[in-house]
């Protein structure tokens, strides 16, 4: 697993990782739990109905961050993947970038997504050099 960015919130310890075909099941048990709350604002959720989707979507995901078209990450807690947050239509040119992210219920209002999002934007200024 690779590790870009991580941080502790109380005893907690959150990586921010590459997605990686292994975290597929778990990932997609997190879908299938909040699809009702996820589809409200993630219209992709209709395209992951299996395990095969998004081991899928997780290689297309590993191809783009490969390009530099995309920053995906897996959210790491308790050795297991628990959400993903991202840069997405990333224009190099203009040096922008859109955010997105989701999470597993059971872990909102922890402040693990607010904490996550720092730690990506502190990525795309720093070192992605986006605006």
């Amino acid at each position: 697993m690779f590790v870009l960015s991580s941080f502790q919130i109380g005893q907690q310890m959150i990586k921010l990782v590459f997605p990686e075909e292994k975290q597929a099941e778990k990932l997609f048990e997190i879908i299938e739990t909040d699809r009702k709350a996820l589809s409200e604002w993630m219209p992709w959720t209709k395209n992951i109905k299996s395990k095969k989707d998004e081991i899928e979507f997780i290689n297309y995901a590993r191809e783009k961050n490969a390009k530099y078209q995309l920053l995906e990450l897996a959210i790491i807690a308790e050795n297991q993947p628990i959400g993903m947050i991202d840069l997405h239509s990333i224009d190099r040119d203009d040096r922008r970038a859109e955010v997105g992210y989701w999470m597993f219920s059971k872990y909102q209002g922890k402040g693990i997504m607010t904490e996550s999002l720092k730690h990506l934007l502190s990525i795309a200024f720093d070192e992605l050099d986006l605006n």
